[in-house]
């Protein structure tokens, strides 16, 4: 009875003793970490009996995924996967080993292996797009993850208020026949209409006639309409007025009617040519009208400038579909479904801003950092991001405030309270690293080294580490540390270099070209630079001073050679 397949639930008979001695073997090897010879002990399985020991394979690939040995489960998929290319499962899996051990190129490759062999085969299909969303989803749980995008029929907006529409029409339905009684209604009179209400009468004149009559048939009048009867009767400075006009922008994209929508859109544009919302609504008015190409070219460069705009990357991947370009739709569904994550599903931004300040007024902390987090890399303004670092600081959480700080310094890189906030945090890491060097803890103090010199590699710093690690007896950070050390000082030097360069082409600009070789000659003395002594000797040219140039010469020899000695020792 063999432990290896009670285990994976493979079943085998009596004439296969042969191939479960190797297989049991082979997974020995391949517990203890001895690859190589698992591999050859499984290749022997799979010329015994290719089916039953692919069969194992996968079972164990499949119990070997959780525990998170990628190493081993390459060594032993690629090996069979070379021997069996059209086993598209192994492929996928192998797909999934890889992207967890974060190489997306060799996933790429396996995964459209995969669809190579069978073009339908949606795991690896959806794996794809979810790794080039960078969504760590895997399998049925990425397909299930964007199945509410997929089942979309129309675009994605806010949903409508029936109520304001339903008082709109009311307002234009006409009043039921009263019964006769010999009294003269007097005559309405008609409101006055300007230029633009004039405009949207005659647009709807011209609909009339194509597709419209089955709306005014049943009593209903047309999206138009009620258009032309908020602009008649509602002023534009009433906060109502353009709730009304937004609300009925959605309901024409509720019922695909993109003419009307696109006037609307068009309308609050000009009184918020900011509002992101509004600019991705307006493109799909675009697509609703047929020009779909346009729609897509203009969605396509608005994600390259707002890239995190949950709408758009929704409707873009709707888009997308209903071109049958279902690959590239799911990856932007899936970064749908990333960005919604963060914001608990809310797809505007803003109104989890206005709830994570509301616990911040009222000193909800950890509630507003809850809300802030997920979301730090979207915010834009320093001192909010500020405010998050000293939160995550309160909760004694040094290494996230750390990259929010970073984050800032990104944005305004002189910013006093991110670079004061971040010289507290290596502060914080050198006192427990001395601490943990005095309790003889190597492993923590190497660790808190790592984490000051993220924030500030200075030369004492770097030099200081090189000692520790060499305790420690990593020779790879050793190496490491020294070749930072020597790249920061090749850049002080340059700096120091160029300094003097454009000191010397002052003077000599000035003519002052005593003061001009005088500054050439320091900035040779700090690194004897070949581009540096060719201005010193062409300036002695202008000047007429031939007899300068051969000593100049001799002697910034002699000093490139020094130097390069120097180098050399240092090397050693």
């Amino acid at each position: 009875m063999s432990s290896l397949f009670n285990d994976l639930d493979v079943p085998y008979t009596a004439s296969d003793t042969a191939v479960v001695e190797i297989l049991e073997n082979a997974y020995k090897l391949l517990k203890s970490r001895f690859y190589d010879r698992a591999k050859v002990e499984f290749n022997k399985a799979l010329d015994e009996d290719h089916d039953l020991a692919t069969q194992v394979v996968l079972a164990l690939y499949r119990q070997m995924e959780s525990s998170g040995d990628v190493e081993g489960l390459l060594a032993l998929g690629v090996n069979v996967l070379n021997r069996d290319p059209g086993n598209v499962d192994l492929a996928n899996l192998l797909g999934n080993a890889y992207r967890r051990q974060g190489n997306i190129t060799q996933a790429r490759n396996m995964y459209r292996h995969c669809l190579k062999h069978d073009p339908q085969f949606r795991n690896a299909a959806y794996n794809l797009a979810a790794m080039l969303a960078r969504v760590p989803l895997f399998d049925g749980s990425a397909i299930s993850a964007i199945a509410e995008f997929e089942n979309l029929e129309n675009f994605k907006y806010p949903e409508y208020e029936t109520a304001v529409l339903e008082n709109l029409v009311e307002q234009l339905r006409p009043p039921e026949a009263e019964e006769e009684d010999g009294r003269d209604t007097p005559a309405k009179e008609e409101p006055p209409k300007d230029e633009t209400v004039e405009q949207i009468g005659e647009a709807l004149s011209d609909l009339k006639g194509s597709g419209t009559e089955g709306a005014e048939e049943a009593g209903e009048p047309h999206p138009m309409g009620l258009l032309e009867h908020i602009e008649a009767t509602m002023d534009p400075e009433d906060p109502d007025e353009y709730h009304a006009l937004l609300n009925l922008a959605f309901s024409c994209l509720d019922k695909e009617e993109g003419r009307t929508a696109h006037l609307i859109f068009d309308k609050l544009l000009e009184r918020d040519p900011e509002n992101l919302d509004l600019t991705c609504f307006r493109i799909l008015t675009d697509a609703l009208q047929g020009e779909t190409s346009s729609a897509e070219e203009q969605l396509n460069t608005f994600l390259k400038q707002h890239p995190n705009h949950r709408y758009a990357n929704v409707n873009y991947g709707i888009l997308l579909r209903r071109q049958r370009k279902t690959a590239q739709a799911r990856t932007y569904f899936f970064i749908a479904h990333k960005l919604l994550e963060r914001t608990k599903g809310e797809y505007n931004i803003a109104t989890v801003l206005e709830e994570a300040e509301r616990h911040e007024e009222n000193e909800a902390a950890r509630k507003a950092l809850e809300l802030y987090e997920p979301i730090l890399d979207e915010l834009n303004e320093p001192a909010r991001i500020n405010r998050v670092a000293g939160m995550l600081r309160t909760f004694n959480r040094p290494r996230n405030a750390q990259r929010a700080y970073k984050l800032t310094l990104k944005l305004d890189h002189r910013n006093t309270d991110a670079i004061k906030g971040l010289k507290e945090i290596r502060d914080g890491y050198l006192k427990e690293l001395d601490k943990a060097l005095r309790a003889d803890q190597m492993a923590k103090a190497a660790e808190l080294m790592n984490y000051a010199l993220e924030i500030t590699p200075s030369n004492e710093l770097i030099t200081r580490g090189i000692e520790l690690f060499e305790l420690t007896d990593n020779q790879r950070r050793v190496r490491e540390l020294k070749e930072l050390r020597d790249r920061l000082g090749a850049k002080a030097t340059h700096r120091q270099v160029q300094a003097k360069l454009l000191q010397a082409q002052d003077f000599e600009a000035k003519r002052n070209y005593k003061a001009a070789i005088k500054a050439y000659e320091e900035a040779i003395r700090i690194e004897p630079r070949r581009e540096v002594y060719k201005h010193m000797v062409a300036l002695c040219e202008r000047i007429q001073r031939p007899d300068l140039v051969e000593k100049i010469s001799e002697w910034f020899n002699q000093k490139e050679g020094e130097y390069e000695r120097q180098r050399r020792e240092a090397k050693r």
